[in-house]
């Protein structure tokens, strides 16, 4: 089982009333903060993941680096496996024409709003994660 090291505390990425999203290397993990448990990965990035947001109800939580991953976060918790189809989660600007996203500057029920790197802003559907214009 994987456990939290001393230096968790610079790689949070979010946090919630229940969770953590933590940067390790290349990887978003998600732990359980009442007993610092490793729950899943729940993005992979070429590149580390740059930032992430957790829906202040716990539904879902959006990483963003090299595109955007937006991960459900209910049981089963299945672990993000790169090109892989589910609905445990939704991505883009992964491949392709690639999005390199250095920040989550506002998410609402309606959209998320992404700093590129370069300084560009970008509006996503919150629902799809299909750009908005």
């Amino acid at each position: 089982m994987k456990n939290l090291t001393t230096d968790f505390e610079e790689r949070i990425l979010a946090e919630s009333e229940n969770y953590y999203i933590l940067r390790n290397y290349e990887e978003a993990e998600l732990y359980r903060k009442s007993d610092l448990e490793y729950i899943t990965r729940v993005a992979d990035y070429y590149g580390d993941p740059q930032d992430a947001y957790i829906d202040p109800e716990e539904r879902f939580c959006i990483t963003v680096g090299c595109g955007l991953v937006k991960y459900y976060l209910c049981e089963p918790f299945e672990a993000y496996l790169y090109d892989r189809n589910t609905p445990q989660w939704i991505e883009t600007g992964r491949e392709g024409n690639i999005m390199w996203c250095d920040h989550i500057d506002e998410v609402t029920n309606d959209y998320v709003l992404v700093s590129l790197d370069g300084g560009e802003k970008r509006k996503f559907d919150i629902d799809t994660l299909t750009l908005m214009e």
